[in-house]
């Protein structure tokens, strides 16, 4: 028992702070090594069962056979490790017939030099398995620490405490991918008018603050990134057309914006959060771990959520689609929270009436929303449909025909970015686990 509190003392010292750390000696001798091995040489991601003292976990690697990557070796002090590139290691591990494999690209060699030396190791934060997962699919993620499932997560969940838990599975602030700029030229529309502002790009939250609270989740293509940087009219997040989620990282953008407050009945300003989430039926990930991944990522950032929007494409509402949408639905106990929860249905901008109107009795009968498809509103008098169609083309593909449908789907859309603030949220604080307060 004395060992497991003394592990867990050092365990709790690696979260002071969540960056990068080296030895640079070992670092610079690696990039050397990593200089020798071939461009495009396959490699792919393995494990093997190890431990430090009283704790089990899988050993992550990233091999092509003679070359392994890896943060530590199995069944050594973690503490003490380093990433390194070890040759002519024999060793019993576990390649699954699904493994991701991937060629030694210019990105994946740059993602491996990022890492390199690296010598904080932590279970929760910065473990072997964050590292191959960076390595060859540019995200950082453990599924050992997810907070469905994951075993490393049960051996510390009694200790770690709620401003560490929100960084779990999240970028060292030293390699976030992204860096929010914010300027005029990168609109999407000229012609958009009462859009949200954006003010930062962040990957965690205070849950403490009072924002409101909006995220986007649906399958991968789906679009989500592209409705978020309407409702900023800024190409903040990175958009395309993929079989694989474009988005890396579950993250927040920040801003200001007027909601409809109901107890004064008026438009008042409020800071914005909008969460844009991995897609849904990724081809790089297993259904489960995805929705593994929204579930802890957004319950230990966000306490109330104000509005859900389920995205998919108006064309391509696929089996998996559908039962991965449900797994969120139940998630988020949509028969409570129905009137925060609304559909959003993209690329529709060729579809004529009728074939919306087609789709639109299929999803409704999909998801049980017919009772939902129109809500009165305290407000203006206008009406909502939970259940949106939207076309958001380019704007130098417009015409006058299709800048009208644009300008209607706008005005759909943005009413459901104003639902009334602070009364009936979603409330998360249910569905994340209750961290201790040491």
């Amino acid at each position: 028992m004395g060992q497991t509190i003394s592990f867990i003392e050092a365990e709790k010292k690696t979260w002071i702070n969540h960056n990068l750390q080296y030895d640079h000696t070992v670092r610079s001798a690696n990039l050397k090594i990593l200089e020798e091995i071939l461009e495009d040489e396959k490699f792919v991601l393995s494990n093997t069962d190890s431990g430090w003292g009283n704790v089990k976990f899988q050993h992550w690697f990233f091999t092509n056979g003679v070359y392994y990557i890896e943060f530590g070796t199995p069944n050594l002090d973690i503490y003490s490790a380093c990433v390194t590139i070890v040759t002519n290691t024999k060793r019993q591990h576990i390649t699954a017939p699904t493994a991701f494999e991937t060629k030694l690209t210019a990105e994946v060699r740059q993602r491996i030099r990022h890492v390199l030396g690296m010598n904080n190791y932590s279970l929760c934060l910065r473990n072997c398995e964050h590292v191959a997962n960076y390595i060859a699919r540019g995200r950082w993620i453990s599924h050992q620490m997810d907070m469905d499932r994951g075993h490393l997560f049960d051996w510390v969940k009694r200790d770690i405490m709620d401003h560490h838990l929100r960084i779990v599975n999240s970028f060292p602030s030293d390699i976030q991918p992204h860096v929010f700029r914010g300027q005029p030229e990168r609109q999407i529309y000229s012609f958009l008018k009462d859009h949200f502002v954006a003010t930062q790009f962040s990957y965690y939250l205070d849950y403490n603050e009072d924002t409101y609270n909006i995220i986007l989740i649906g399958p991968t293509g789906a679009g989500k990134s592209h409705l978020i940087n309407l409702m900023f009219n800024d190409a903040i997040c990175e958009s395309k057309v993929s079989h694989s989620s474009v988005t890396r990282e579950i993250y927040f953008i920040r801003g200001k914006g007027m909601v409809y407050d109901v107890e004064t009945k008026k438009f008042v300003q409020r800071n914005i959060v909008v969460t844009d989430t991995i897609g849904l039926c990724d081809t790089e990930w297993a259904e489960n771990e995805i929705i593994s991944m929204i579930k802890g990522r957004v319950s230990s950032n966000i306490r109330k959520l104000d509005a859900v929007f389920i995205v998919f494409k108006a064309d391509r509402l696929q089996p998996q689609h559908v039962r991965n949408i449900k797994h969120i639905l139940q998630w988020l106990d949509y028969e409570k929270n129905r009137l925060r929860i609304c559909f959003i249905s993209t690329f529709a901008d060729f579809l004529d009436q009728e074939k919306k109107n087609s789709l639109r009795e299929e999803a409704e009968k999909i998801f049980n929303i017919t009772s939902t498809v129109r809500r009165a509103v305290p407000y203006a008098g206008k009406i909502i449909n939970s259940l949106i169609y939207t076309g958001f083309p380019p704007e130098d593909a417009l015409n006058a025909l299709t800048r009208g449908r644009v300008d209607e789907s706008w005005d759909e859309f943005k009413m459901l970015m104003t639902l009334p603030g602070k009364a009936n949220r979603i409330d998360l604080k249910d569905k994340v686990w209750a961290c201790n307060i040491l």
